[in-house]
């Protein structure tokens, strides 16, 4: 399916009122690194609806969102983070989303509306979330995710050094997301590593070690690092738990 057949399909989509799965593809090869795919209600309220997957393989918007959804899965390919929020306002019975983020548009409207009860507001239930983020900073993706207070399962894809702030990561599971259980962050780095940079305060390794204590083994975490000839994965999952007790042993 080519960016031209969207508004296509959208108006099939009001006929389809049995339709309880969805999935929307875009040939990458009708893609370009300026297409914008606007998604409109009749993506995600058809009466039956819970579960959406779209591959567009461009960015999304929802600027045509303005009535509430009862979906309760959403896979998209990406978006922007203030256009996710946007989402979520009209998506109050979503318990899974995957989606990639990328950048951050209009900062101050953004931050305003994220820190006014953003979750008491709007009852999000969501539970399982799973991120691939780039170009936007830790502060940011903290403050998103301080809102998800009812979030049990977190996987994060992240490729910066300063998400390897080790007390940030305490603070926001301490504060906010003290339901979580299920955890797998990964922060991607290539090498070399600039130790010279304000906010790159300690090694990989270093890191590794602070990610392996005892406020991260009670929640059943654990840390190590995966390196390669051109870049290096620090990996803080509930799956190594096992094989840490098991190197200890030795």
């Amino acid at each position: 399916m080519s960016i031209s057949d969207i508004s296509i399909i959208e108006l099939a989509l009001v006929h389809l009122i049995h339709l309880v799965n969805l999935r929307v593809s875009i040939d990458s090869n009708d893609i370009d690194g300026s297409s914008v795919i606007n998604i409109g209600n009749h993506f995600l309220i058809g009466p039956r609806l819970k579960h959406v997957k779209m591959n567009m393989c461009a960015r999304a918007t929802f600027k045509n969102l303005n009535k509430i959804s009862s979906i309760e899965q959403l896979s998209i390919s990406w978006c922007q983070l203030q256009e996710l929020t946007y989402l979520l306002e009209y998506t109050p019975n979503l318990y899974t989303l995957k989606a990639s983020i990328c950048g951050l548009d209009h900062i101050d409207n953004w931050t305003k509306k994220i820190s006014k009860n953003f979750t008491e507001k709007y009852f999000l239930r969501l539970n399982s979330l799973k991120l691939v983020i780039d170009s936007i900073t830790f502060d940011h993706l903290l403050l998103f995710l301080h809102e998800l207070i009812q979030l049990r399962s977190l996987w994060l894809l992240l490729n910066h050094y300063e998400y390897m702030d080790v007390n940030k990561w305490e603070n926001l599971f301490q504060s906010s997301l003290i339901k979580l259980d299920q955890l797998d962050l990964t922060i991607a780095l290539m090498k070399p590593f600039l130790i010279g940079q304000t906010i790159f305060l300690s090694t990989p390794y270093d890191t590794c070690d602070k990610f392996n204590t005892k406020f991260w083994f009670d929640r059943g975490w654990g840390a190590k690092l995966d390196e390669y000839p051109h870049c290096i994965r620090l990996i803080v999952s509930n799956n190594l738990m096992p094989i840490i007790k098991k190197a200890k042993r030795q």
